[in-house]
């Protein structure tokens, strides 16, 4: 389908929506991953400066870190921003399971130590993919969907389309492996 980023949602009051997607389209620059290249068009759709970053880091399937006027961000899944010990409140991760039953994919800004917002995006189906599944399953061909996407972002997608076997939050390697 075609990525496009639906909802720029800060965090914190000292940052507007425009800083959110400018930090995050800086930061997600240097990634040839398609959430951030999507990031990175809609920044510039919008005429948002993309600063220069030191220090890029990416981390297939979780996601990258990267340093701003000194300041460290990270951009990327919930469990990487755990993994980073970022602190995500319970408000928060209500907010995110009601973006992933809309079946968006979700990219979360972190500055230093501080979660500070939430980017999402949409993606849509192929016109062809229901008539594709529904052909595969005429010739007896189990279909899976492997995914990155959280299981709620994957559900959503898979039931519009037929697939009833799905396994997400999937790290590249573990998509080949499956």
């Amino acid at each position: 389908g075609n990525l496009v980023v639906s909802d720029v949602f800060p965090l914190v009051e000292r940052v507007d929506k425009e800083q959110l997607l400018g930090l995050a389209a800086s930061a997600e620059a240097y990634s040839e991953h398609p959430l951030a290249k999507a990031i990175l068009a809609y920044a510039k759709e919008q005429q948002i400066i993309i600063e220069n970053v030191s220090d890029f880091q990416m981390l297939p399937g979780k996601g990258i870190t990267a340093v701003i006027h000194s300041q460290t961000l990270i951009c990327g899944t919930l469990s990487f921003l755990k993994e980073k010990n970022i602190r995500i409140d319970d408000a928060v991760v209500i907010t995110l399971d009601r973006f992933r039953a809309q079946g968006k994919a979700i990219i979360l800004v972190a500055k230093e130590k501080s979660l500070i917002g939430v980017i999402t995006l949409s993606d849509t189906l192929r016109d062809s993919a229901s008539a594709m599944v529904m052909e595969l399953h005429n010739m007896n061909a189990q279909v899976v969907l492997l995914t990155g996407d959280h299981a709620h972002t994957a559900r959503y997608f898979a039931e519009k389309v037929g697939i009833q076997t799905i396994k997400a939050e999937l790290l590249p390697v573990d998509k080949v492996s499956s």
